[in-house]
């Protein structure tokens, strides 16, 4: 018989409904921060809604990084994590999609890592070893604390997963570490309202995939295929509306929930994976074909 294990959501708090992005500021006091890093892109970095983020951090804010691109490059995190650690940053906050949620994270893990090069982050990558067996690099300090303002239905502040690509060689690096899970959550339909619908719609089919791919997993407990199905109907009821009025604000928060218990039932219902020391200097690239380690995000 095969041992499954079910590992809980490493997130604290969940803020939902419109304008919970003005909590921002209080959440920021409760977890302690003093030197906050904004972490967004080039597109999102102009709305009001980021600027209304700002505005929370206020003095607090130590740097802006608002040049992520899609699938990020190794390089760039390289930049990124050498930015973070030279403004001394205790908090992440990620206002965008997943590519930006997965940035902070990696920003988060680097500079508690202490991590230089690209080769040391793609260290970080999970290992595969033929023909079953996949492992990660433990890791040897707390990463600070990331908060999430989503702004699409991709569910990357759901997990500890992050991509990174190494455009030199075109590999995509998955790290995959629960500690890494944003620990607060803000579910605001205005934010989402400004998200292209093109983008909107081809995330939210991006939950339909995780929780299909969750409803027929051979590690499928009762929990997790709970949370899978209620997903699945969450979304059929709520998708299409969401797409079709970007002001439809109770459609759009009901597919932030379902994206959450889509990937919540998709990353925490997974066989025993060890942990051990990596001796190469460079990670294996993932290449296990898993849908839970290539995702991509935009």
């Amino acid at each position: 018989m095969t041992i499954t294990a079910f590992d809980m959501p490493r997130t604290d708090r969940i803020l939902a409904g419109a304008g919970s992005r003005s909590r921002v500021g209080e959440e920021l006091d409760r977890v302690g921060a003093e030197r906050v890093a904004l972490i967004t892109s080039p597109t999102v970095s102009g709305h009001s809604c980021t600027q209304d983020v700002r505005k929370q951090i206020g003095s607090r804010l130590v740097l802006e990084f608002a040049e992520v691109k899609p699938h990020p490059p190794t390089e760039q995190l390289v930049d990124l994590i050498s930015r973070a650690r030279s403004a001394k940053s205790d908090v992440y906050v990620a206002v965008g999609a997943g590519s930006v949620v997965d940035s902070a994270k990696f920003a988060a893990l680097g500079v508690a890592e202490n991590i230089t090069i690209t080769e040391e982050l793609v260290d970080f990558a999970v290992h595969f070893e033929y023909p079953d067996t996949v492992w990660v690099r433990p890791l040897t300090a707390p990463a600070a604390s990331v908060l999430s303002v989503p702004t699409t239905l991709s569910a990357a502040e759901w997990d500890g997963f992050a991509g990174t690509v190494d455009e030199a060689s075109g590999v995509k690096y998955v790290a995959a570490y629960l500690a890494l899970t944003p620990k607060v959550v803000f579910l605001d339909p205005e934010v989402t309202a400004t998200t292209p619908r093109p983008l909107w719609a081809t995330t939210g089919m991006r939950a339909v995939d995780h929780a299909i791919e969750t409803s027929y997993a051979r590690n499928a407990m009762p929990v997790t295929t709970t949370l899978a199905l209620g997903a699945l109907s969450a979304l059929h009821e709520n998708l299409a509306a969401s797409v079709a009025d970007p002001g439809d604000y109770d459609a759009a928060l009901a597919c932030h929930w379902a994206a959450m218990m889509s990937i919540t039932a998709c990353t925490t219902c997974r066989s025993a994976c060890p942990t051990r020391s990596a001796t190469n200097s460079a990670a294996t690239a993932c290449r296990t074909g898993s849908p839970r380690a290539s995702r991509s995000r935009t």
